[in-house]
């Protein structure tokens, strides 16, 4: 699973996909207006696969449209995104209540493989690469609950979130985090899904506190 439009690769989607990026690496900002045409003449095409991407991404909650002003990047409030934080943590937890090791051996597998290249990224104090990384273990544990229907909706519930996690990690929270992901893969490994909620509670509690002291600092 990744945070990108993922049902198809028609050209709305690519512009879609594209601007997805750029939001994520704050090349497009909140509240800045998305240019048609300087879109369209960037992927060589007309206005009409810019404005399907536009409404693509409208539905995914990262560009709103004003009448007769065009489109822009959604700026959320900051209660809005703590909002968004606690509603990402209560489907994890929803997945994590559904984990069976059977049935969920490959995501599994797939955040043990996660965490050891997150370990290289702490050692290089690779805070964007981490946060990548974060983003995709996060999405491993959505995918217990064995439902593309709740994988759908957690992409758009999180992908605004992105940027702000990616420019609220320090140094010394990359440790720590680093610390929690290995602790919830081992207990999983352990088959002791009510300890890994527990951690992955406390854990995404943690990262909720950090975005409130990022919003009182900026």
């Amino acid at each position: 699973m990744t945070t990108k439009m993922r049902i198809d690769t028609s050209l709305p989607n690519q512009i879609a996909n594209f601007i997805i990026e750029q939001i994520v690496n704050n090349q497009f900002g909140p509240g800045e207006q998305l240019r048609e045409g300087e879109l369209a003449e960037q992927f060589g095409t007309s206005r009409a696969p810019v404005r399907e991407a536009f409404y693509i991404l409208e539905v995914a909650g990262l560009v709103e449209r004003k009448p007769r002003r065009g489109s822009f990047v959604k700026e959320y409030s900051k209660a809005e995104l703590i909002d968004l934080l606690e509603l990402r943590n209560l489907m994890e937890l929803m997945a994590l209540e559904r984990f069976d090791l059977r049935r969920s051996a490959t995501p599994l597998h797939e955040m043990q493989r996660i965490v050891a290249s997150m370990r290289e990224l702490v050692a290089q104090r690779d805070k964007a690469g981490y946060s990548h990384l974060n983003q995709q273990f996060h999405e491993c544990i959505i995918r217990f609950a064995g439902s593309k229907l709740i994988e759908t909706h957690y992409d758009r519930l999180t992908t605004p979130l992105r940027v702000l996690i990616k420019l609220s990690w320090e140094n010394n929270t990359l440790d720590r985090s680093l610390e929690d992901h290995q602790q919830i893969v081992d207990v999983l490994l352990r088959e002791d899904a009510g300890e890994a909620k527990r951690l992955l509670d406390a854990h995404n509690r943690g990262t909720i506190h950090r975005l409130e002291v990022y919003f009182q600092s900026s």
